[in-house]
């Protein structure tokens, strides 16, 4: 089972998520200009995601960032590699 320590990473990264999740909706429909923003947004829910296991979650993000052509669409694309395996 999970100790105290492993309770809280967990809800820390679930209290991350869901930061995430609505600061990256605020970005998108707020501001279209800042694409760094909203792509960096996309990689760290991703990333979020990656840690919690939800591998399908997380490779539905990275695959948006590689779409929209990030800078870091190499890191999205090495993550979406060990994903799939």
């Amino acid at each position: 089972m999970y100790d105290t320590t492993d309770t809280i990473n967990i809800f820390l990264i679930r209290l991350q998520l869901v930061w995430l999740y609505f600061h990256g909706k605020y970005i998108k429909e707020k501001s279209q200009t800042d694409v760094t923003r909203y792509n960096d947004a996309l990689l760290r829910i991703a990333d979020s995601f990656f840690m919690l296991k939800d591998q399908q979650n997380a490779l539905d993000y990275y695959n948006q960032a590689i779409d929209n052509k990030a800078k870091s669409s190499d890191y999205a694309l090495y993550q979406k590699a060990v994903i799939l395996g």
